[in-house]
């Protein structure tokens, strides 16, 4: 979903479910093994974020989101990306 009452500033919302019917993972390495991990369950996350143009001319545009997550994976993350187009 994105608002567009502002032709220079378009914030967005996100929201995502995952489920992870089988996921284990085997790791081994140099001969040693680690103990078996598993991502079998489910993954809610929301984003929020923003696409910034300084101007209707302007080459450059910033994008910047954070990201929220619940169930299986936990934990926040942020992105900010800088983007010059000509």
């Amino acid at each position: 979903m994105a608002y567009t009452g502002n032709s220079l500033l378009s914030p967005y919302v996100g929201l995502s479910w995952e489920h992870e019917f089988d996921g284990n993972a085997n790791v081994k390495s140099y001969g040693l093994s680690l103990e078996e991990l598993s991502l079998k369950g489910d993954t809610g996350s929301a984003q929020l974020g923003v696409h910034f143009k300084p101007s209707e001319t302007s080459s450059w545009r910033v994008d910047a989101s954070i990201n929220g997550y619940v169930g299986q994976k936990e934990g926040v993350a942020g992105n900010i990306a800088v983007h010059w187009l000509y």
